[in-house]
């Protein structure tokens, strides 16, 4: 009898194979896998996927979580539709707004770095990174200054499966004055986890004391995505910035880029 695991293995060969089986997709699976562990495949029906949609739910996960998991839980079934023969049974997805709205504006963001500069000033760097060039957190901490070689960019290098992929950042003139200054060994901390231990404490404690609704760290490289489409990046513009493995990442941010639908069309003919 075919159970779960066996769908998901023959999916995971072909990611492999496709080359587009990155850690995030990976971890997702692994949690998805943990839930549906040596379930029968036809003992997966729509209700079946409905409970575990409000047991997720249950576990105080956002909307827009729930979503990205049963659209992942998804792709593996349909995959095995495709190849095996096997129905994929109805997937009732929640109703979410899939833009990111966890950001500052760009006078808020520019509090922030002040605020860190005066009170953290060691930490400045850190902020400026996340904030300036959308970096992850793991990219910001492996940023040292041979990231600056190629003139006016920041080269950001990123782990895959065993491969560095690499994208360069055009530099603010903040970023360009950090670069020029020189900035000291940003990894000094114990683990990832430390690093984002710490920065989160303080990104707190400036959205306290600057009056800001509460946003997480992470929230700083959606902060970046949000003001580069406002100034006029477009999808493929923010794909390169972001990093995205797939433009399915970047449509969240479709909302922010201004529309240029009724100048194209009032000069279309």
């Amino acid at each position: 009898m075919i159970t779960f695991d066996d769908t998901v293995k023959e999916y995971r060969q072909f990611k492999h194979m496709e080359q587009r089986l990155n850690l995030d997709m990976e971890r997702r699976i692994s949690r998805i896998e943990m839930y549906w562990k040596n379930i029968l495949l036809k003992n997966i029906t729509t209700k079946a996927i409905t409970d575990w949609s409000f047991y997720m739910s249950k576990k105080n996960l956002k909307p827009n979580t729930i979503k990205r998991e049963l659209n992942q839980f998804k792709a593996i079934l349909k995959y095995y539709e495709r190849v095996n023969d096997y129905k994929c049974p109805h997937i009732q997805m929640p109703r979410v707004n899939d833009e990111r709205d966890c950001h500052l504006e760009g006078p808020q963001a520019s509090a922030v770095l002040r605020y860190v500069a005066d009170k953290h000033p060691s930490f400045y760097p850190h902020f400026l990174i996340l904030i300036d060039t959308g970096a992850r957190l793991n990219e910001m901490l492996n940023v040292n200054t041979s990231s600056f070689s190629n003139g006016n960019t920041l080269k950001i290098q990123r782990q895959h499966f065993g491969k560095t992929i690499y994208r360069e950042i055009p530099l603010t003139d903040d970023m360009i004055a950090l670069r020029d200054k020189g900035f000291s060994k940003l990894n000094c901390f114990n683990s990832p986890q430390s690093a984002s231990a710490t920065l989160g404490k303080i990104m707190k404690e400036a959205c306290h004391n600057l009056g800001l609704e509460q946003i997480r760290l992470h929230d700083l490289r959606h902060t970046f995505a949000y003001l580069t489409a406002k100034a006029g990046a477009d999808l493929g513009d923010l794909k390169y910035l972001m990093g995205h493995a797939d433009i399915s990442m970047t449509l969240r941010y479709r909302g922010f880029i201004p529309s240029r639908a009724s100048s194209s069309v009032r000069s279309a003919r």
